[in-house]
């Protein structure tokens, strides 16, 4: 209710954040979170909305402002006084939406707002000493920055993503992981709805505010069924102190779940430097960007962050993978970004051979070697280092489906969208898995969440549902939007779906797929899917025999409307080249596949 109460003592004008925390908490240790939250359940409760609002305004990174005129009242003489425990229920007509137009006064805002405004003041202040909830599972928010020196604004989210692994690694713990949870760094929401929208049971949030040399961390731990704190605490520090200050909010976050009963093991500061790790999570938070510069900022960073302490496993693992993504993000060579990729990541698993990050990317290039039984043993390894790692569980579950091994694919791909529910990728690996679980629908519905979270590939994906039932019109719209997203060759989408109903457009279509530049047929696994729609079961075969591990088409072997296509004598061929045969008589036959008299068939 303070904010409210503050608000309408400015109606109109702009009320900052900085203000708020002094107004309503003056001694009481809160993060600019607490606001924020506080916005979302006033509108809750007004029915109001952000976009747009009728009642309480956003000033984009400065505050809010009440946008609706007041009224003076009078109450009745000799009114009740209701504590916050004791108020009465909300009428109806003081709620926005009611037949009475404007508002009814201060008084009224305050009735309306009363119990949101009473669980708010009753969720703050300073616990040193912890108490405990039952639930296992938590989402660290991306921690706020406070200070006039954005140059180390990057301080805030790394570290809410070290307190992510060190969390990770805490026995029957499920954290939510960090695309999800960062999510909300730009969302108006309530704890509630953090916490349904990711399903965990409790939820961190904090800031930081950096003068010269010192920092000051804020961290509070929220019980989402209640609202209220299970814990808080302020860390007064030098910069250098960081990584302790990490480390020291994960144990506390620890023994404050499932009732102080877990284990928590810190884990070793992971370089001497301070210089080293501040360059480091610079570095990490260039990646995030996803940009050429970005990429190359991010690795001159971590260059220098090594030639510091050459022994720092992260900052290795970390260059890894900013050489293996810049293939996508910076256009730059496979062959050349694989070699460096390849031996930063080794050089990070000889220094820590648990690093997460380092296992993932040597699994992801060992698959681009069809090294499937390399690229298993990292991956899993990956997994089991750092389960909150959704790219390793991602990448993990694609390898299965390509593989064959459909079923595991599914339960993999379910799983990492349970801790990862708001990352794109994440969603449209989903799509596939849908389809493997012969659930068409479910599909579709995944696409559309995929697209939802900006993914490029819902189009992609949903075409083969649209194949498969015979709905040609939609599959190729949906190619060609997702063609268009992601700026890739197309030339071809339309005659080779006109032909498949169209014979007389074959040639055409087959002419198409044979002009097409060799980068792109290597990328489409020189289209075998097309060859194989369109009924040139001689063409795909040809073009598995060609297939690369740079393309992530090895998936689509398997997808339902290619069943003529395994059926085929020259299909396990093919899958004996790119070493698929070895690694089944080996691991177990894929799910479409079994042995007779000593010979794999396929379905």
């Amino acid at each position: 209710m303070g904010v409210l109460v503050a608000l309408a003592s400015r109606p109109g004008e702009l009320v900052t954040k900085e203000q708020l925390l002094e107004q309503v908490w003056p001694d009481v240790v809160v993060v600019e979170g607490v606001v924020k939250r506080c916005i979302a359940e006033l509108r809750e409760a007004l029915e109001d909305h952000a976009h747009p609002p009728r009642y309480i305004g956003t000033i984009a990174r400065r505050g809010y402002r009440l946008l609706a005129p007041l009224e003076p009242v009078h109450p009745p003489a000799q009114a009740p006084v209701h504590s916050a425990a004791t108020a009465p229920p909300v009428p109806s007509a003081a709620r926005p939406g009611a037949t009475r137009a404007g508002w009814l006064g201060l008084a009224a805002i305050a009735a309306v707002a009363l119990a949101t405004g009473a669980a708010w003041l009753a969720r703050v202040g300073d616990r040193t000493a912890a108490t405990t909830v039952t639930g296992g599972s938590i989402a660290v928010l991306p921690f706020e920055y406070f200070s006039d020196d954005t140059s180390k604004a990057w301080l805030a989210p790394g570290m809410s993503e070290e307190i992510i692994h060190s969390l990770a690694n805490v026995p029957s713990f499920r954290v939510a992981a960090r695309t999800s949870s960062f999510a909300f760094g730009t969302r108006s929401a309530t704890v509630g709805e953090i916490a349904r929208e990711l399903d965990v049971d409790t939820v961190l949030e904090g800031s930081l505010l950096v003068e010269e040399d010192h920092v000051r961390v804020t961290a509070q731990l929220i019980d989402a069924r209640t609202g209220l704190h299970v814990w808080s605490r302020v860390f007064d520090r030098n910069l250098t102190e960081l990584f302790a200050v990490h480390d020291e909010i994960a144990r506390n976050v620890a023994e404050s779940l499932r009732g102080g009963e877990a284990i928590y093991v810190s884990r070793p500061a992971p370089t001497r430097s301070f210089e080293a790790y501040a360059l480091y999570l610079n570095a990490l938070s260039l990646w995030r960007e996803r940009s050429a510069e970005a990429h190359r900022r991010a690795v001159d960073l971590l260059r220098a962050a090594i030639e510091l302490d050459p022994s720092f496993a992260a900052a290795h693992s970390l260059l890894g993978n900013v050489y293996w993504t810049m293939v996508f993000y910076a256009g730059m060579p496979s062959e050349e970004m694989a070699a460096l990729a390849r031996h930063a990541a080794e050089e990070a698993r000889r220094l820590d051979p648990h690093d997460s990050l380092a296992l993932t990317v040597l699994g992801a290039l060992a698959r681009t070697r069809f090294d499937w039984q390399e690229a298993t043993s990292s991956l899993v390894a990956a997994v089991a280092a750092d389960p909150s790692n959704s790219t390793a569980r991602q990448r993990y579950a694609e390898m299965l489906f390509a593989q064959g091994y459909l079923r595991r694919g599914v339960e993999e791909i379910d799983a990492t969208i349970r801790i990862d529910p708001l990352a794109a990728s994440v969603r449209s690996v989903g799509v596939l898995g849908a389809i493997f679980a012969g659930n068409p629908d479910g599909a579709l519905v995944r696409a559309a969440e995929s697209r939802a979270l900006g993914s490029p590939r819902a189009g992609y994906l949903e075409s083969w549902v649209y194949v498969e039932r015979g709905e040609l019109d939609r599959a190729r719209a949906s190619r060609l939007e997702s063609a268009a997203s992601m700026q890739r060759w197309a030339e071809h989408i339309e005659p080779v779906y006109a032909a498949v109903t169209d014979r007389a457009r074959l040639p055409e279509a087959l002419a198409t797929l044979a002009g097409a530049p060799e980068a792109v047929a290597r990328t489409e696994g020189h289209f075998f899917y097309e060859y194989a729609i369109l009924g040139e079961t001689g063409a795909a075969l040809a073009a598995l025999a060609r297939l690369e591990g740079t393309t992530d088409t090895t998936m689509n072997l398997w997808l339902p409307e290619l069943a003529p296509l395994r059926r085929e004598p020259g299909f396990v061929t093919a899958m004996q080249r790119i070493g698929l045969v070895d690694y089944w008589l080996a691991n177990g036959m894929p799910d479409l596949c079994e042995q007779r008299s000593g010979q794999i068939v396929c379905r």
